[in-house]
């Protein structure tokens, strides 16, 4: 049935048992649409978009190979295919993953990926191969684990010093 209620907004309701009516969609007046599933608003619309109302127990379901879109012109995609997961930046500009305000990877268009520890550049791939970067007046050092790293025999460390000399140390005595 319709309902329309004394504020102008109206809804669509069923029966939920024999004897009371549900609410399934309710229009306001001036404002939110609001969709429910079993008396308990699941969907609402408000000024800035869409939100989902169950907290933690929200979910966005999408089958396998349906998309969430991001940006006026798709420039995020975002989806499963049954095997794999992926995220794919179609758009202008890089792919930025940050993990509060720090970047922690970037993927540049047609370019290097990027990956930052405390926000700081630790690793680069170029065209050559790949780059380590050590902190500012720090050393730069590269690990090596044979076998699961399972022993200090089997740890080895690569080690650019800010003096210019590349050392190449094994931790079988037990220390660098």
């Amino acid at each position: 049935r319709l309902r329309k209620e004394t504020d102008g907004s109206f809804a669509i309701q069923n029966i939920a048992n024999s004897s009371s009516w549900e609410t399934n969609l309710k229009c306001n007046n001036d404002g939110a649409v609001e969709l429910f599933y079993d008396g308990t608003k699941m969907l609402e619309t408000y000024s800035n978009g869409v939100k989902l109302n169950q907290g933690a127990n929200s979910h966005l379901w999408l089958s396998d190979n349906s998309e969430l879109r991001c940006g006026t012109g798709n420039d995020l995609k975002i989806y499963h295919d049954g095997s794999n997961s992926y995220i794919k930046d179609a758009g202008t500009g890089n792919l930025i993953i940050r993990n509060g305000n720090d970047d922690a990877i970037i993927c540049n268009t047609d370019g290097s990926v990027d990956l930052f520890h405390n926000n700081s550049l630790r690793f680069q791939t170029d065209s050559a191969g790949v780059v380590v970067k050590g902190a500012e007046g720090g050393a730069a050092e590269i690990y090596i684990y044979a076998d699961e790293g399972d022993d200090n025999a089997d740890k080895w460390k690569l080690k650019a010093q800010t003096d210019g000399l590349l050392r190449i140390q094994n931790k079988a005595s037990g220390g660098w």
